[in-house]
Parts: structure tokens; C-alpha cells; sequence
């Protein structure tokens, strides 16, 4: 096997994983917020969760803004505008002016999130390994976010809030300074007839919309109840505690083996083997009535081949399109649907029981393939030509 290489320079790499780490920090830490806010504030249940889905709604718009403005301000600016208003929105997110002081922080916070995850997504469409830099990035992610859920309390406990505001401002404060190094280019895209002009190919664009809307829909149904559907199943929270943490071991070891592999089984397998993992994920837990050893491998399965997912979607995204502007509505619609997810899923199980997350995926995961295999046939070898594997880091345009 030939030596694994850096897909990028290491300045480079690192300023493009810390921008996108830094817009994902509130999405990563949703269920420590929660508690911190009803714990710290006295805030309740009902504006914790108006409070947070705002956030992830304006998440949402700064995602889609990506899209129509890539072209125009230019990957690396994007990265830095994302950063600064970040910075801003999280240290004025400190200041005891109430309510309605935090909420309009919060929703800055939560477009300058959408834009830096988004700009780092379709940056990472740009380039030549696009699913070996999102396996690299969900890898230190996950790690990076088992820290934060053993640090932010402990800041809290200590400082208050305003502690955890500070950390999540800091979180900002390298990749701005590495902002010169941010990749602000693609790969020789004219060769394949993408140059900065190119209209976005409508039809492919669309099916791969359609696949993200079908899966992560799904996916944020179902995910923020698996351990209320364990308990139900008759393990306790502290057994149920061990297979998220399972879990969590199993995504980080789907997105090395994307990181690790990258292109050289093409795209169409692992994302078959992907989209066939997480089905059989649930169709277990449905077949057995959510058995005590059928949850105990089909959790972590479902969320390893979930990560492992993510990266040779980015890599299918960047063969349409490797401008970035799908990039930003791909992950405009992940954030929908997992913003929205615990909203339909609580309102389901409410009237249906539990079980009836796990039918709701059934159905849509499947379509994932529908709709992406037409794509992934085209494209089975998953390879670009040698003319389009060099990647240029030019000066801002």
C-alpha cells in the first residue's frame, strides 16, 4: 500500500478543518445546551428548544447563502467573514442584556455558523480528495466534541455562561489566524467543463438534493430518540449511556476508513454499503421489536456507516459540481433536516409510539439510493482524470 499523504498542505488543512469545526460547535453541543440553558438561565423547556431551533434556522440560511455567494466574494473571504461575525455574535452573546439580547446574538451566530460549515464544504468539493478531507474533518470532529461535552459543563459549573460563550468565541480566534492559508481555489474544473461560469447541471443537482433530503430527514427523525427507544427496549440510561458511546466510537471509525481510502473503491460501493448498513440498522431493530442485542450492534452500525456516508456524498457533490454551490445546499438541507427532526420525530412518537421513527426511515433511507444511483452508475469509478487531479491554491480572485 503507498504511503498516506496529506491531501492538502498541513496550514492549509488545518485552517479549513478549524473553520468548519468552529460553525459546527452549537450543532455538535445541542443536547449540553439545552441543559445548560434551563440550568444556567432559568430558562424553560419551550424557549431553551425556540432558542436553539432558531439558531439552527438561521444556520440553514447561511448554508444556502454559500451557494450564491461563492462566486462573488470568493472561498477564502467567505471563511473569514464566517469567522469574524462568529467571534462577534458569540462574545456579545455574553453580555446580560436578556432575552432578547441572547436570541439576536444567537441568530447571527447561527448564520455565521451555516456560512462557515458551508464554505468549508464546498471548498472541500474543489478539491482533489474531497472524501478523504470530510473523513479527516468528521474524525476530529467527533473527538473534538467528546472533549467539549466533558468541558462545557465543568466552565459553566466554574464561570457561568458566559465561560462557555468565551470557549465557543476562542474556537475562532486560530482559524482566523490561518485564514491567509484557507484554500481559496479549485482544481482545474475547465477541463471538465465546470469553469467559474458553468451553470449548475439542473438534473444531477437535483437527484443529489433529493438523496440528502431523503436520508438526513431520516436521520434527524430518528437519531436525537435512540436511546428513549433503548430504555423502552429495557436497558438502563446507563446501559443505553455505553451504546451511544459505542456509537460515537463507531462514526469516528467510519470516517477514518473514509479518510484512509478515499477513492480507491470508487464511490457507488461504499455508499451502497453505507445506505445498505444503516437500513439494516433499522430494519433489525423493527424485525427483533428493538431486542436488547439487536440495539447493541445496530446503533453503532447505523452511525458509522451515517459518517462514513457524508464523505463520498461530499466526493459524489463535487463531481457535479466542484464550484461549491451545491456543497452549500447539500448541507443547507442537512441542517434542515436535522434541525427539524426532533420536532416531527417527538410528534410521531407522541401519537405512534416509538416505532414509528424507525417505519418513517425505513421508508426514506432506501430512496437515498433511488435517487443517487442514477449518479453513482455514471460515475461508478469515482475517479477524475488526471488533468483535473492537481489542485491550485491561488490568491484571493
Amino acid at each position: 500500500m503507498p504511503p498516506i499523504k496529506l491531501p492538502l498542505p498541513l496550514n492549509s488543512l488545518c485552517a479549513l478543518i478549524l473553520t468548519g469545526l468552529s460553525g459546527l460547535m452549537v450543532a455538535g453541543l445541542k443536547p449540553m445546551l439545552v441543559t445548560l440553558y434551563i440550568t444556567q438561565f432559568g430558562y424553560s423547556t419551550q424557549v431553551t428548544g425556540n432558542i436553539l431551533t432558531a439558531e439552527m434556522l438561521s444556520a440553514t440560511v447561511g448554508a444556502g447563502a454559500v451557494a450564491f455567494l461563492i462566486k462573488r466574494i470568493g472561498r477564502r473571504n467567505l471563511a473569514r467573514i464566517s469567522l469574524v461575525l462568529l467571534l462577534i455574535s458569540d462574545l456579545t452573546s455574553m453580555l446580560p442584556f436578556g432575552l432578547g439580547w441572547l436570541v439576536s446574538s444567537r441568530l447571527v451566530a447561527g448564520f455565521s455558523e451555516g456560512l462557515a460549515v458551508s464554505t468549508m464544504a464546498a471548498t472541500i468539493t474543489g478539491l482533489s480528495e474531497p472524501e478523504r478531507l470530510i473523513g479527516i474533518y468528521n474524525t476530529l470532529s467527533m473527538l473534538v466534541f467528546a472533549s467539549a461535552f466533558v468541558v462545557a459543563p465543568l466552565l459553566a459549573s466554574a464561570w457561568g455562561m458566559k465561560a462557555v460563550f468565551l470557549a465557543l468565541a476562542l474556537m475562532t480566534v486560530i482559524p482566523l489566524a490561518l485564514n491567509r492559508s484557507f484554500p481559496n481555489a479549485v482544481q482545474d474544473s475547465a477541463a471538465r467543463g465546470q469553469g467559474p461560469t458553468a451553470p449548475v447541471p439542473l438534473v444531477p443537482a437535483t437527484l443529489i438534493l433529493l438523496g440528502t433530503t431523503a436520508f438526513y430527514f431520516a436521520w434527524g427523525g430518528l437519531w436525537p430518540f435512540v436511546g428513549e427507544i433503548g430504555r423502552h427496549a429495557g436497558l438502563s440510561t446507563s446501559e443505553v449511556g455505553v451504546v451511544l458511546s459505542v456509537s460515537q466510537l463507531a462514526g469516528a471509525g467510519g470516517s477514518i476508513i473514509t479518510a484512509i481510502a478515499g477513492k480507491r473503491y470508487g464511490r457507488a460501493l461504499p455508499i451502497f454499503i453505507c445506505i445498505g448498513g444503516t437500513s439494516l440498522s433499522v430494519v433489525a431493530l423493527l424485525a427483533t421489536g428493538v431486542s436488547v442485542v439487536a440495539y447493541t450492534w445496530a446503533i453503532p452500525l447505523f452511525m458509522g456507516c451515517a459518517m462514513m456516508f457524508l464523505g463520498y456524498l461530499m466526493g459524489l457533490v463535487a463531481e457535479v459540481d466542484a464550484m461549491g454551490r451545491v456543497a452549500g445546499l447539500v448541507f443547507a438541507i442537512q441542517t434542515i433536516g436535522l434541525g427539524i427532526g426532533p420536532s416531527w420525530g417527538a410528534a410521531l412518537i407522541s401519537r405512534h409510539g416509538y416505532s414509528s421513527v424507525l417505519w418513517v426511515s425505513v421508508a426514506l433511507i432506501p430512496l437515498t439510493i433511488l435517487f443517487l444511483g442514477p449518479l453513482l452508475w455514471i460515475n461508478r469509478g469515482g475517479k477524475r482524470e488526471a488533468a483535473t487531479q492537481s489542485t491550485v491554491l491561488a490568491g484571493d480572485a
